[in-house]
């Protein structure tokens, strides 16, 4: 699970485990570098530390899943809420590419973006440097299903982006 802009795992935690008991499910999920013990996005995107750091932390709990803890990779499945759908699309891509058909997992986009950018200014195209360009990559996560959670009434991440994504 790839959590949104405003929170890290003890905002969430609650939330977390309500989830894993409903669905009956294990859930792992993680701080991106930088954010815990009071440290917030914006400070981490100032620094030009994402989207790299943000790779390299979801790429790391996939690999300790499958690798050290033997999940199948068709058990997992990926959730990315909000700004958790960059690096959550970002690994869905990469894994898309390098697994045969035959190893499906799922993706869950929630209050998914089409880019960053996009978030603040309505342009028909990804500019370079632009964090998070899920509307070029989702197209090339083929291998396993794509659901997406968008409200109609979000303040944050218009519907319109959730939209796009699923067309």
């Amino acid at each position: 699970y790839s959590h949104g802009h405003d929170v890290d795992l003890g905002l969430i935690y609650d939330f977390l485990v309500d989830l894993s008991r409903l669905l009956g499910v294990n859930i792992m999920s993680y701080d991106y570098g930088g954010y815990g013990l009071g440290r917030k996005a914006d400070a981490i995107l100032k620094k030009g530390k994402q989207p790299k750091q943000c790779y390299a932390d979801i790429e790391a709990c996939y690999n300790y899943l499958v690798y050290n803890k033997s999940v199948p990779p068709s058990c997992v499945i990926l959730y990315g809420k909000s700004l958790g759908s960059g690096p959550t699309c970002w690994l869905a891509q990469k894994l898309c590419k390098r697994f045969e058909s035959g190893r499906k997992k799922s993706v869950i986009l929630h209050s998914a973006f089409l880019s960053v950018l996009r978030i603040m200014v309505n342009v028909g195209f990804t500019p370079i440097g632009d964090c998070f360009p899920n509307v070029d990559r989702v197209s090339d996560i083929t291998s396993c299903p794509i659901y997406l959670i968008h409200g109609k009434e979000d303040e944050v991440i218009p519907f319109s982006h959730g939209k796009e994504l699923y067309e």
